[in-house]
């Protein structure tokens, strides 16, 4: 029925809040993020401290045994190399880190609500920081619901818009104009609870599932209007499978 989303998260945290019927809050899922983060970068620092001032050691043995030996030392041109080797890999992970803790969140998709667009297993790149929540985009939503669980879904309709929707003929229909949905699986047939047509309030947004006929979503009260403030993200790149990596966010 609908689309769940697996966050990357602390286990012992998700539970806790589990047992209080809620969801963590993205401001401090971020806040724990950063944490972990810069704990992990500073372990990565330390390690790498460390292994300078080995090198500099077996460096300096070289040298003197060199020295001793008047031998040229052909190793340490190879130390050298595993060095910089290892600098390049901290180097790396930390541009991985920050990138991933301030600027994208893993995200990975479970169930058929967003078919074709996305699938079942598929794992995406999401925006964590947004400016402007846009008509066709793609978003994870961390809003509480009945199901007490995240959902990913496709942005209708945003605040002020006046949604209609006919069942009969599966058109919606967006300020008294027919959307064109090339990407859905197939017309919106299938009617909730929701009465329409109906305004989205403010900071507020309307989302279905491209597999309309197949999602829960905005059309029932179960999951109803989004709040902006409970958009995780936009999703920007697939990451698994590897090579598919487009996402048709606004369906063209």
């Amino acid at each position: 029925m609908t689309e769940s989303v697996r966050l990357l998260r602390l286990k012992s945290v998700y539970k806790l809040i589990e047992k209080e019927g809620g969801f963590l809050p993205p401001f401090i899922f971020f806040k724990m993020l950063c944490f972990f983060s810069v704990f992990v970068v500073k372990y990565l620092i330390m390690l790498k401290c460390k292994l300078v001032s080995f090198l500099r050691k077996v460096e300096q043995f070289e040298v003197d045994y060199r020295e001793l030996c008047r031998a040229p030392a052909a190793h340490t041109k190879h130390i050298k190399a595993v060095f910089d080797w290892f600098d390049s890999v901290i180097y790396a992970l930390l541009a991985i880190f920050v990138i991933f803790a301030f600027l994208f969140r893993l995200v990975g998709v479970s169930g058929q609500s967003m078919e074709p667009t996305l699938h079942n297993g598929d794992w995406l790149a999401v925006r964590a920081v947004n400016t402007k929540i846009n008509r066709g985009e793609i978003v994870v939503v961390t809003q509480p619901n009945k199901l007490n669980e995240p959902i990913i879904k496709r942005v209708i309709a945003v605040a002020g818009d006046t949604v209609d929707i006919d069942f009969r003929t599966g058109k919606v229909t967006v300020n008294g104009v027919v959307s064109d949905e090339p990407y859905i699986a197939e017309k919106t047939e299938r009617s909730f609870d929701t009465s329409f047509p109906l305004t989205v309030p403010q900071n507020c947004v309307f989302v279905m599932g491209d597999n309309r006929n197949h999602s829960l979503d905005s059309r029932s009260s179960v999951i109803g209007f989004i709040d902006t403030r409970y958009i995780l993200g936009v999703a920007e790149f697939r990451l698994i499978p590897v090579g598919d990596w487009k996402i048709d966010s606004n369906g063209k």
